[in-house]
């Protein structure tokens, strides 16, 4: 009786010591993790893109993060826009694999747009601030399309004016013809950087071989990438800000 008590002990024991172990293992191996996310440079990427027809919020804001997905998800590291944290989104994509990317919800239009990564101990590294950045125009009053009710006509020339476009923005205005094959071709008219101009489209280039055309495209973008990245990350992160404006112009029929 007493030779099964103490084998009964003895197996515990050894239980207890196997359990003690694995934490120790798991603790140590999510500690060692933990230190080479500390000491490596990690790279990122940050896309913002902002839609001036939005006068409030930006279109949309996604990061991604040079460290293996799942280990995003069990360290629960986070990323931190002006103190708002953002959420996992988890991809499939071609050929079986998965992306993981931070997104946020609706983000409001600020002057300036500080990113921190947040380690799962609390540490928190400065990623990038993406500032000095002004929108691209007045809609209402530095664009003029001679439209009526909202649409051009083909038996009129149609007239873009533009004004006061900040240094940086292009200009790219294109027609849209039938090809022909149940598609459209893309016509360029106006690809720019002034910062004021005037163009017309005579009425007698509306139709093409192939047909009437379809609609008028113009679109005003600026993209920028020259922000500084935090000492903690590696300096071949990428960081863009695109602020573009982009209008269809259709035809009455």
């Amino acid at each position: 009786m007493k030779s099964n008590t103490i084998g009964t002990i003895w197996v515990k024991l050894m239980i207890l010591a196997i359990t003690i172990s694995a934490l120790l293992f798991g603790w140590n191996l999510w500690r060692e993790q933990q230190q080479r996310i500390n000491d490596a440079k990690i790279s990122f990427s940050i896309d913002l893109q902002d839609n001036v027809s939005t006068p409030k919020l930006l279109d949309y804001v996604k990061v991604s993060i040079g460290i293996n997905g799942e280990t995003l998800l069990r360290q629960k590291i986070k990323v931190r826009l002006n103190g708002i944290d953002s959420s996992v989104e988890k991809r499939q994509e071609l050929f079986y694999t998965t992306s993981y990317k931070y997104t946020f919800g609706r983000v409001a239009i600020a002057p300036q747009y500080v990113f921190e990564l947040v380690l799962s101990d609390g540490t928190i590294k400065h990623m990038t601030t993406v500032d000095n950045i002004d929108r691209i125009i007045n809609v209402d009053t530095d664009i003029t399309l001679n439209l009526e009710n909202r649409y051009a006509r083909l038996d009129r020339d149609f007239i873009l004016q533009w004004r006061n476009i900040d240094k940086g923005y292009n200009i790219d205005f294109s027609a849209r013809y039938p090809d022909g094959h149940n598609g459209y071709d893309r016509v360029p008219l106006v690809e720019t950087n002034r910062a004021e101009g005037k163009y017309i489209v005579p009425h007698q280039k509306f139709v093409s071989e192939h047909g009437q055309i379809k609609y008028l495209q113009l679109s005003i973008i600026r993209d920028r990438s020259d922000f500084s990245v935090g000492e903690y990350f590696d300096n071949r992160s990428d960081i863009n800000y695109s602020s573009f404006y982009s209008k269809t112009i259709n035809f009455a029929r």
